[in-house]
């Protein structure tokens, strides 16, 4: 992988950004067991429920608190020095510290290598984008990099939009590819 961060966005299934939003229904967070097979080595889940008490994380949680879920991480081992996050759900400034957290937490034990799969995100806010930022920087300090796979068409859009699509797709200078 290298110093990068990657956005395939030949994951979009909905055609060129120019398309009219489609209307279609986007999938939840309760969606989550859905990208999660039986077989895949899940080292964490963590979820954002939200109670009548206010949001509450959860770590490991249980099916029906997937179900109630505002955001779900899994994190995947890939192998030693690189892991797969997988998130669905909304991410905004309530919840984005759960998913800087799972990023930080694999590059503090030697993971500076993360894979993204945000093809359940059903929102993303400012606050998500930032924390994306953040951690493309913070990865590439130490000599990793961060690829974004399963952009959804709101993802690609929210790129371009705001103009960091070519910030966030340019590989960095030491990009190994």
């Amino acid at each position: 992988m290298g110093n990068a961060l990657n956005i395939a966005s030949a994951d979009c299934p909905l055609g060129p950004i120019d398309d009219p939003i489609p209307s279609i229904q986007w999938p939840t967070a309760a969606a989550a067991d859905l990208w999660l097979d039986k077989d895949d080595p899940v080292e964490t889940v963590t979820a954002v429920v939200r109670t009548d008490g206010g949001l509450v994380t959860v770590h490991s949680p249980s099916q029906a608190e997937v179900s109630r879920a505002v955001l779900v991480v899994a994190v995947l081992p890939i192998d030693a020095t690189a892991v797969s996050v997988r998130v669905a759900g909304e991410l905004d400034l309530a919840v984005v510290d759960v998913l800087s957290d799972a990023l930080d937490g694999q590059l503090s034990v030697g993971r500076p290598e993360l894979v993204l799969d945000v093809s359940g995100l059903t929102f993303c806010s400012c606050s998500g984008l930032e924390a994306l930022l953040a951690a493309r920087h913070r990865l590439a300090a130490a000599g990793g990099g961060l690829t974004l796979t399963g952009l959804n068409y709101m993802m690609v859009r929210l790129l371009r939009l705001t103009g960091l699509e070519a910030v966030l797709t340019t590989p960095l200078p030491n990009h190994r590819a």
